[in-house]
């Protein structure tokens, strides 16, 4: 062999170099792996990718033809009238595809056909929930509103404006969803200070806004709505009502005139031709705004700049020729399910905090657990009773001439033995406050909704008021601290919104016929810290902090 080295001639047996003696060591090389081998790997892991890619796109696709076909069939059955198999076949395409927000909206309508309103509002708070959808959220807030579904068209799968367009002419969405939410701070920030007018002698103040053209009316009948040196609204008072210079405002594309027809397909409903003072007009109710429109006798818009009126929730009645009581609504609901409850015994005394005085009025909850109250300006006590719920009182605020809405009541159902029911409400912001229970297995809240035999959360509320709702199953079994987190401004430690927000923490105990009651302190921070519950007794803490 020849040495590596110095290139020297060598015996095949010998192991050290003749010439320069250095050891003869067999130097292997490295083998090389074939070019063509290294395709043929390269080529078999992309066709693997590949190979997924097509096997998801042809899943995705078998899904989606899965979806329409259930979508397709469901709307037949609409048609037809069939609501129970429209109903199974929406709720199989929500199996399918849970982020479809028309798929909820229109299996709220087979309900809503159907007569089940607890459905209605179950499936499309469940449907906003998931898919926080614009055109959910606006559907939502006029069965809210209204109780009715006005304005829900049907949306097929072909349709890729996901509201189908029965006109040239169609209603501005944008304007209506900001007239729906709006109040008079809202209307200066967006558009800058407004032109004040007294119209009707000091009865009735006005507020214009030349882009985008409206006027917005405030009854100047209440000292804690309006400053008496200026005689601007306070804060952010919504308006009694809102009137657009001309129908261009109001109707996109509009250019003389629109037909009857036309405007019931707008609305969805059959409008039925009204009249008062101002002539002929039309009512619907469209994004939880009541809106009025004159029109001829036939029910047609022949000009821009007819008489007009919009009523957004919550606002003020309009009645210019005489004064008015003022309304308080609001809702009955179940502090376990988050629903509705029907038919509540509401018992109302003039006062607050009168649980035994003379009785001015007695009504009921409707079938959603909604009601109304039109009353003289003023504070109320309100007895709630209904069979198996514990017997409530609260209180609401009446003003003259306005509607003031959500002014809502949690009821607790009857507490089975050893359980502690806490509930949590609030005003509508923060939207979202978290209740949270250490226990000595772990903490129930969002993310941790139950551990088993210790408590559960029932209810999770993310869009303000609450109720967010923690059963303890046995108040003896260990020791507890109660504390709630304002998670919209978490991080914020200089934030006072949890201070603000009217939050209430209602504790059900075990033989106790009335709930316990703690209110949020003031203070900055995010984390509230309410009691601690040792061998079955309350320890109030009632402290903000920080963490």
């Amino acid at each position: 062999m020849f040495c590596p080295h110095c290139n020297a001639y060598n015996t095949e047996d010998s192991i050290i170099c003749s010439e320069c003696g250095m050891p003869l060591l067999e130097i292997k090389q490295k083998k090389k792996v074939p070019i063509v081998l290294i395709s043929i790997i390269i080529g078999s892991v992309l066709a693997s990718i590949c190979l997924v890619i097509g096997v998801m796109a042809i899943n995705n696709s078998k899904n989606q033809k899965k979806y329409d076909k259930k979508i397709v069939a469901a709307e037949k059955y609409i048609r037809e009238g069939n609501y129970e198999l429209a109903i199974e076949a929406y709720n199989e395409a929500i199996k399918i595809d849970d982020e479809d927000e028309d798929a909820y909206i229109q299996l709220a309508t087979a309900y809503y056909e159907m007569g089940n309103m607890e459905k209605v509002d179950e499936i499309l708070t469940k449907g906003y929930q998931k898919t926080k959808g614009k055109r959910i959220n606006l559907v939502l807030r006029n069965y809210l509103a209204f109780g009715n579904l006005e304005g829900v068209e049907a949306v097929t799968v072909t349709d890729d404006d996901a509201i189908e367009k029965n006109s040239e002419v169609y209603l501005d969405n944008d304007l209506l969803e900001l007239i729906a939410d709006y109040g008079y701070q809202d209307y200066e920030s967006m558009y800058g200070p407004g032109t004040i007018n007294r119209e009707n002698g000091n009865d009735l103040i006005s507020i214009s806004y030349t882009n985008p053209g409206i006027k917005i009316f405030y009854a100047n009948n209440q000292s804690n709505t309006f400053d008496s040196s200026t005689g601007i609204p306070i804060g952010n008072t919504k308006p009694s009502y809102i009137v657009v210079d001309n129908f261009g405002v109001l109707f996109e594309e509009f250019d003389s005139n629109i037909t009857y027809e036309d405007l019931c397909d707008m609305f969805n409903a059959n409008l039925e031709v009204l009249s008062n003072s101002n002539g002929y007009y039309i009512e619907a109710n469209y994004m939880a705004c009541k809106i009025q429109l004159g029109c001829d006798a036939g029910g047609n818009i022949t000009s821009d700049n007819t008489w007009n009126m919009i009523v957004e929730n919550g606002a003020g009645e309009n009645n210019l020729e005489a004064t008015f009581d003022g309304v308080a609504s609001g809702k009955i609901i179940d502090a376990v399910t988050g629903y509705g409850i029907p038919e509540v015994s509401l018992t109302v005394r003039e006062g607050a905090n009168n649980q035994y005085g003379e009785v001015i009025e007695k009504i009921k909850s409707d079938m959603q657990g909604n009601y109304i109250l039109e009353l003289n300006e003023g504070r109320y006590t309100i007895c709630a009773e209904a069979d198996g719920f514990t017997t409530e009182f609260f209180e609401v605020n009446v003003v003259k001439g306005m509607t003031l809405t959500a002014q809502n009541l949690t009821m607790s159902s009857t507490l089975n033995s050893g359980e502690v029911r806490i509930v949590l409400e609030w005003g509508a912001y923060p939207t979202d406050l978290d209740a949270h229970l250490r226990t000595s297995r772990g903490e129930v809240d969002f993310r941790n909704m139950s551990i088993s035999g210790v408590a559960g959360l029932d209810v999770d509320d993310r869009n303000g008021y609450g109720p967010e709702t923690i059963t303890i199953d046995n108040v003896t079994a260990g020791e507890y601290t109660y504390y709630v987190e304002d998670y919209t401004n978490l991080g914020y430690s200089s934030s006072n919104e949890l201070a603000n927000s009217g939050a209430t923490v209602k504790v059900y105990m075990p033989g106790e016929s009335e709930p316990r009651i703690f209110k949020v302190p003031s203070g900055t921070g995010t984390e509230w810290e309410v009691f601690s519950l040792r061998n079955g007794n309350i320890e109030e803490i009632n402290r903000i902090t920080t963490y």
